[in-house]
């Protein structure tokens, strides 16, 4: 079976998703203790305000990776380089218009969801989130380029520094400007992946191919990326809506306080589900690339890799909830019961959502989208209105056990249906999934002996 770089992936996937907890933890804990408690909850609820941009997307970097991985197993490079152009071109326009025109309206908009005595700093902040917003989703298509071309490791590398240009920029900026400097740190970030990213992916396919400014824009490229991508891109826009509508009801039916609580737990356990699903991003051209190959090598990286994401997400979900008391001493300065609950139960409901990972990557590289976008919409609509009832009626520990439970019911829903539909086996048996573990185990044992007598040859 073709390796398409997924060992070397998801290590540089790992070390990609470590330096983004890192670089959270620190931020987060810069602002509690220069900005306060309700400024984090001011911050968490302007980025799920102005995330709403989104919904002007037509989905030009969904599923790009799937087009570009097709083109290049076909030898196609042209049509490749082609592919990326155009999304980014779309993608350049279409939140350059989003971000002018929202302005205004979610400026007034966020003063109607926060205090009175907050509303004028939340507005404040709002230019600055869309202005970042609208730089991820475009830096969002060439990074989508880097895996389709089985580059992820290179994609994850560039994340890495941008994320370090991100925290010196928000550290050195937060004293001075405020919760604006968040702001500016997330625009840091964005610009430097996007140059570094460009310049890579010229190198990669060929400088004399890529123009150093995009300009191959293709009408009958953006079409067919129109077809698919809004089919996805509107899947993918349910998927969006999740959090900024649970945060949302969650404002609403607890407060910012709660919110803020929540903000913290929510993004320490979706970097522990990072860790399991950010390898897998480069499953989906993987599988595209062997769908046009060797189909009948599909059910087997399935089952591989399932085997081994679920011992990962066990390991690595269930520890963050074991660990949340240490954790929120480390981070909030003491133990927080709130902190502690909400991370337990959000680590089971990520826990299912992980899992659900490779057939969720399956669907896509067969082009069938419609089990995914069923389970995002159990999950986005499960969520909000389960939580706000339940949290109005029995507290805010209700609310996120029902968040939690719409994240599995909606993961579990996707993995059955896909696998059905792709004829692929829901999961290997016990034996099997041991098998395939110990096959590893055995082979990185292998490799780190052979590398250590080639250590010992040298220094001899």
């Amino acid at each position: 079976m073709t390796d398409f770089n997924l060992k070397r992936s998801a290590l540089w996937s790992i070390a990609e998703v470590a330096t983004s907890g890192v670089a959270l933890f620190i931020l987060y804990k810069y602002v509690l203790a220069s900005l306060g408690m309700r400024s984090l909850g001011i911050w968490s609820l302007v980025l799920a305000t102005t995330s709403l941009a989104r919904l002007g997307d037509v989905g030009a970097s969904a599923g790009l990776a799937r087009f570009v991985a097709e083109a290049l197993a076909d030898k196609n490079v042209i049509k490749a380089r082609d592919f990326v152009e155009t999304a980014l071109c779309t993608n350049i326009a279409i939140y350059t218009i989003a971000s002018i025109i929202l302005t205004i309206p979610l400026s007034v908009g966020v003063k109607l969801l926060v205090p009175a005595d907050s509303a004028l700093e939340a507005a404040s902040l709002i230019p600055y989130a869309l202005a970042s917003f609208a730089l991820l989703n475009v830096n969002a298509v060439i990074l989508s380029a880097l895996v389709g071309a089985q580059r992820a490791d290179l994609k994850s590398k560039i994340v890495l520094l941008s994320t370090v240009a991100q925290v010196a920029t928000a550290l050195i900026c937060v004293p001075s400007f405020g919760l604006i400097g968040m702001g500016l740190g997330q625009i840091a970030q964005s610009a430097v992946s996007i140059a570094i990213a460009w310049l890579t992916f010229r190198k990669l396919v060929g400088t004399n191919l890529v123009p150093f400014f995009p300009r191959h824009f293709d009408l009958g490229i953006f079409r067919e990326l129109f077809s698919f991508g809004m089919k996805l891109q509107f899947a993918n826009l349910i998927s969006f809506s999740f959090e900024p509508a649970t945060k949302l009801a969650m404002s609403s039916a607890c407060g910012l306080e709660v919110l803020a609580i929540f903000e913290m737990a929510y993004r320490l356990v979706l970097q522990a589900r990072h860790l399991v699903v950010a390898p897998m991003q480069a499953l989906l051209p993987a599988f595209a690339h062997l769908g046009q190959e060797r189909p009948h090598e599909v059910a087997a990286l399935y089952e591989k890799t399932l085997a081994k994401s679920a011992l990962f997400a066990v390991t690595a979900l269930l520890s963050t909830g074991a660990f949340s008391p240490l954790i929120s001493h480390l981070w909030l300065g003491s133990y927080n019961g709130l902190f502690v609950t909400f991370t337990v139960l959000l680590s089971v409901g990520w826990l299912l959502n992980a899992l659900g990972a490779p057939a969720y990557h399956l669907g896509l590289a067969r082009g069938l989208v419609k089990w995914n976008l069923a389970g995002h919409l159990i999950t986005t609509i499960g969520s909000p209105l389960l939580g706000y009832l339940f949290g109005r009626l029995f507290g805010p520990t209700a609310f996120v056990l029902m968040t939690s439970a719409a994240l599995g019911l909606g993961a579990v829903l996707t993995t059955v249906l896909n696998c059905r539909d792709c004829l692929v086996g829901l999961s290997p048996s016990i034996s099997r999934a041991l098998k395939i573990i110990l096959e590893e185990f055995r082979t990185q044992n292998e490799t780190l002996r052979h590398r250590l007598r080639l250590l010992s040859r040298a220094r001899l």
